[in-house]
């Protein structure tokens, strides 16, 4: 039968889901499940930490598949990763490291709408535990936050609802799309 016949979750829908080499995985509340490709049910892990949060699809980065996060109030939360060898979820330990979304561009991490601004990206080469986050770029205003990260080759999309930007050559956010500032709703 078709794998979502047999799938059932004990009490909430799925936030996200991540591939991490062989593995396929659910986000469940803060409760990540694994697919038992053998018995066709998702069987619940370890909660990497026991806070009342969402996290989104993962992203695959080098080695690692990472998943960013939120809470049931909407605030940025604390990432997870993993390595297909990795039988859990790794709770990020860095200063920077509750993000509600992230995306691969070029070599590139980026990371946007953090814990401490809404309208900040940072990107990062290592966003493991043994790495570190860039410095901040403020794209735009605070009144705006960053509602999405979109890779198109080398370059990234950061998506609000005043615009679509990108980090220029010299390292200053470029609103591409200006005329969604004086517009009365967005596109």
């Amino acid at each position: 039968g078709a794998m979502y016949a047999t799938c059932r979750f004990p009490k909430f829908w799925p936030a996200g889901f991540a591939i991490v080499g062989t593995e396929s995985w659910a986000f469940q509340g803060r409760f990540p499940y694994s697919w038992d490709y053998v018995n066709k049910t998702w069987d619940r892990q370890t909660a990497p930490e026991a806070v009342a949060k969402l996290h989104r699809n993962g992203v695959a980065y080098k080695e690692n598949t990472f998943a960013p996060a939120w809470t049931t109030a909407d605030a940025a939360a604390t990432y997870i990763y993993k390595t297909d060898a990795d039988a859990q979820w790794t709770l990020s330990t860095l200063t920077n490291k509750q993000v509600k979304y992230m995306a691969v561009a070029g070599n590139l991490m980026y990371g946007g709408n953090w814990s401490d601004g809404v309208h900040y990206v940072r990107t990062s080469t290592d966003p493991t535990n043994t790495g570190a986050w860039s410095g901040i770029y403020t794209v735009g205003g605070s009144d705006s936050a960053i509602t999405a990260l979109v890779p198109n080759g080398d370059t990234m999309l950061i998506c609000k609802s005043d615009g679509i930007y990108v980090i220029g050559a010299d390292g200053t956010p470029q609103n591409m799309t200006p005329h969604f500032e004086d517009a009365d709703q967005h596109p």
